[in-house]
């Protein structure tokens, strides 16, 4: 009887080897055979990452060939330029134009009908480059289009003219911190402003003129300090800016950035406890 047992766990433990053997090697193929679908996956989707990359590539160059517009350059006539009306220079280059024909520009503020818009006389510099000079009023918004007419007309698609080169850019941060107490009101704020744009011209009344904080007080009184002018060594430059240190012993609900250029343009936005005046121009934040 007790070998008859004995034979019975013998056999049960066998059976019961094989089945751990068997699971064992099953997972070894089921992992085998994972990791060979997981191969064939990442190379499908190394191939078609490929295949998108070159299909953008050709899209791109094709694009690129029917560009009629190859460049274009804006510059500003400083000299004949004023506060109240921007002398423009554009040149442009085509890819092709018909030989001998006719090429304009024109240009129209942006709220004007069809019938407004204004075509300019053009100095051609050479076979496919070109030049106009527009007189912008910085307080309007302009589109503009290139024609050519030879056998055929071809009249590019209208664009809206950027107004970073015909208008004073947001005066750039160069730095500022705030410091605030445990409650979170704020009990310290300074600012360095740079006296000269990051982008567009650069035209002496397109310059800061004076900057202020506007405080508004918890207790509802408001109060203005003025920016003061310095300078920044930068390079092994100094360069010309506004700034301001200012510490409060009241607690303050809001503080605001009012910049005013030489040419009466005002740009303003909170600066605490939003800083909209850098979301609305993130452009010209450096940070």
């Amino acid at each position: 009887m007790t070998d008859s047992r004995f034979k019975l766990l013998l056999t049960l433990l066998i059976i019961s080897l094989a089945i751990n053997v068997y699971g064992f090697l099953r997972v070894v193929q089921l992992e085998d055979e994972i990791t060979q679908v997981s191969h064939k996956v990442n190379n499908e989707n190394q191939r078609m990452y490929r295949s998108i990359n070159s299909i953008q590539e050709n899209l791109y160059n094709l694009e690129k060939e029917q560009q009629w517009i190859l460049s274009e350059e804006f510059s500003v006539d400083q000299e004949k330029s004023s506060p109240e009306e921007i002398i423009m220079e554009l040149s442009w280059s085509f890819r092709e134009i018909e030989e001998d024909a006719d090429v304009y520009l024109e240009y129209s503020k942006d709220d004007q009908d069809e019938e407004a818009w204004e075509r300019l006389t053009v100095v051609q510099i050479d076979d496919l480059t070109y030049s106009a000079s527009l007189e912008l009023d910085p307080k309007e918004d302009y589109n503009y289009r290139y024609i050519a007419k030879g056998d055929h007309t071809r009249v590019s698609e209208d664009t809206t003219l950027s107004a970073r080169h015909y208008r004073p850019q947001p005066a750039l941060p160069i730095s500022f911190s705030s410091g605030e107490d445990p409650q979170g009101n704020i009990k310290g704020f300074d600012m360095e402003l740079s006296n000269t744009a990051l982008d567009g011209p650069e035209l002496d009344f397109f310059n800061i003129e004076e900057a202020f904080l506007d405080v508004k007080y918890d207790t509802g009184q408001e109060n203005s300090y003025e920016f003061e002018p310095g300078t920044r060594k930068e390079r092994d430059e100094e360069i010309p800016i506004f700034e301001i240190a200012k510490t409060f012993d009241e607690e303050v609900e809001r503080i605001n950035l009012r910049v005013i250029y030489n040419d009466g343009t005002v740009h303003q936005g909170e600066m605490w406890p939003q800083e909209e005046y850098i979301e609305k121009h993130p452009e010209m934040w450096l940070n």
